[in-house]
């Protein structure tokens, strides 16, 4: 008996020790769980009321978050969500076909893919830009081939899921997400670029698109995402900026026009499959040391893939003269430099940049493919211009904080 007690009692202290994102509880028509920051996520409804007015507050918690599907193919017909709510989870009220009314307050700064589907309330919304929340674009409805996202949106939502209209699209600089599904299966999108200020993209943001020809991935993006790329076999630039530090599993699946790579010395891991089925990619340039690596990372490519690494990292990836590494190829190589605003390619930033810029605009000269991609120093569509040779020499003389 005294052992069964002591269990007892040491099961009953483990469960105090639970950190708060483990507990779940429920109040009244509610079901939520704590949050690390100690707020409250609604997890689920189970009343009956078709007019619903969620609660500031749960279990004395403040409530920061409708997860996912938490109130999906209920008979609901209106929803008041409250101040301070920031964000509502993918399917939160999926397929609740009789919502006709939804309040959604300025505090939410993102929302979930197909979080409204099938929803007559959704349904109604006929503008161009469904712009909700605190500039979340949840909807395009435009036909439009060439789109500028309005200046007012932050977050993108799925709000072009299987769009065949649009070929190019301008994000603004003031958004920060791309969420899950965005642009997926925009199959005649060829152009679209994204600014410094994104720091998310989100699950097959891209997968799908497969007109979509090149794509940079800004460094404020730490993880590249399961399935981003999945498929866009047109794909033959990717750039992927200092800064991201992960590839998830299937990020370029099937992206059978890559035929070269350069990744940065800020990833630290590649998952499972992420450039699989790249039948044509024969080269990859890492820029640092050897990242974890998960199976199959490079399966299905060109028979003579070969995976560079630098030559003043030799006794990292060939510390006993080691022609492979986790069975791929390998050789040592001279980098080329991709800071940004280094035209020219010698590392540094300066005047002579700006001047190869011109030459380069002038036909005097020409720019070589890294050159090019570290001159577009602008936000926006389009090629290098004298905009980008100016702003590196305001940056020269402190006009400008950064590149």
């Amino acid at each position: 008996m005294k052992r069964i007690l002591t269990f007892i009692l040491a099961i009953a202290l483990c469960l105090t020790l639970l950190p708060p994102a483990a507990m779940a509880a429920t109040s009244g028509d509610y079901e939520y769980r704590i949050l690390p920051d100690s707020t409250a996520e609604i997890t689920g409804y189970t009343g009956s009321g078709s007019n619903v007015v969620i609660p500031d507050t749960l279990g004395g918690y403040r409530v920061t978050s409708i997860g996912r599907y938490a109130f999906s193919c209920y008979d609901l017909t209106s929803v008041i969500i409250p101040e301070g709510v920031t964000s509502i989870g993918a399917g939160a009220f999926a397929e609740c076909f009789d919502l006709i009314s939804v309040t959604i307050p300025s505090t939410v700064a993102r929302i979930g893919s197909h979080a409204f589907l099938w929803t007559a309330w959704f349904m109604e919304q006929t503008e161009d830009f469904v712009v909700v929340g605190d500039g979340v674009l949840i909807k395009y409805n435009g036909t439009n081939t060439a789109v500028s996202i309005p200046d007012t949106v932050t977050y993108i939502s799925d709000a072009f899921f299987f769009n065949d209209y649009i070929e190019s699209v301008t994000i603004p600089s003031g958004v920060i997400g791309i969420g899950d599904l965005a642009f997926r299966s925009c199959g005649n999108l060829i152009d679209i670029t994204i600014p410094n200020s994104v720091t998310y993209i989100g699950y097959e943001a891209f997968s799908g698109c497969h007109s979509l020809t090149g794509i940079i991935i800004p460094g404020g993006v730490t993880s590249i995402m399961e399935d981003t790329f999945w498929c866009c076999c047109s794909l033959t630039s990717v750039t992927i900026s200092e800064g991201v530090t992960s590839i998830g599993g299937f990020a370029f699946l099937m992206c059978d026009s890559l035929k070269s790579i350069t990744i940065p010395s800020s990833v630290l891991s590649i998952e499972w499959i992420a450039f699989s089925g790249c039948s044509n990619l024969a080269e990859v340039y890492f820029e640092g040391r050897p990242p974890e690596m998960e199976e199959d990372v490079f399966r299905y490519t060109d028979p003579d893939l070969i995976l560079y690494y630098p030559s003043s990292l030799t006794t990292a990836w060939s510390p006993n003269g080691e022609t492979t590494w986790e069975g791929y190829k390998i050789a040592p190589y001279e980098p080329i430099s991709r800071k940004r605003g280094d035209a020219d390619c010698n590392g540094a930033v300066n005047a002579a940049d700006a001047a190869a810029i011109l030459r380069h605009l002038v036909r005097l000269s020409t720019l070589t493919t890294q050159g090019l991609i570290n001159a577009k120093v602008t936000d926006g569509p389009g090629p290098v211009s004298a905009a980008d040779a100016a702003k590196i020499l305001r940056y020269l003389v402190r006009l400008e904080k950064t590149l």
